[in-house]
């Protein structure tokens, strides 16, 4: 029974695209890569995704017809102590990152047993726990761990953000080794 759970979740995990994850937002358009730590594992899943870590942004006039840039020098934005209800803010651009997830499945209590910080590698750590489970571990979870819920009802089977995970920077070559990692997996996996 929990092979067959595993596998419903893994099949659901491979279509997983979200558009944010614990409130940094994912560019949907960007490239993403996604693996399993190895064909007899199938209860750790990595992704790689673009994120979009800032944006530039302008000040946009509406009040002014003949120049739609706000120079922060009209009445309003003095008498106003910079708060203009004519101005808006206008993104001309956004700049991307690189950001690793690392996804594990928990189905029993077992499998909460064996695991230490070390194991938390990527930018944001996720478990996909099912729902019902949920409610007997979730004072077990480390901190910093987000929390993704399988959810199987009626009409829906699907995923729910429970808990966000708290970011955690990496270094370059942290990032390095774990991408470098990830590809001779899907390299081993493809020539399988």
């Amino acid at each position: 029974m929990e092979s067959i759970l595993i596998n419903r979740i893994n099949n659901i995990l491979k279509k997983y695209k979200p558009i944010r994850l614990s409130d940094i937002e994912i560019n949907p358009t960007g490239s993403h890569i996604h693996i399993f730590n190895s064909s007899t594992d199938k209860t750790t899943f990595w992704r790689v995704n673009e994120y979009w870590m800032k944006s530039l942004c302008i000040g946009i006039c509406g009040k002014n017809r003949f120049s739609n840039f706000c120079s922060g020098n009209c009445e309003e934005w003095i008498n106003k102590k910079k708060q203009c209800m004519w101005r808006q803010e206008k993104i001309i651009k956004k700049f991307s990152d690189v950001i690793i997830s690392r996804y594990e499945i928990i189905t029993s209590e077992n499998d909460l047993s064996y695991k230490n910080e070390e194991d938390f590698l990527g930018h944001l750590n996720y478990y996909i726990i099912p729902k019902d489970f949920y409610k007997k571990i979730k004072n077990n979870i480390p901190q910093g761990i987000g929390v993704i819920l399988y959810v199987n009802v009626k009409n829906f089977e699907g995923f729910k953000e429970q808990r966000k995970s708290e970011f955690k920077w990496l270094d370059p070559q942290q990032e390095k080794k774990i991408m470098l990692s990830m590809l001779k997996k899907m390299v081993k996996n493809f020539d399988s």
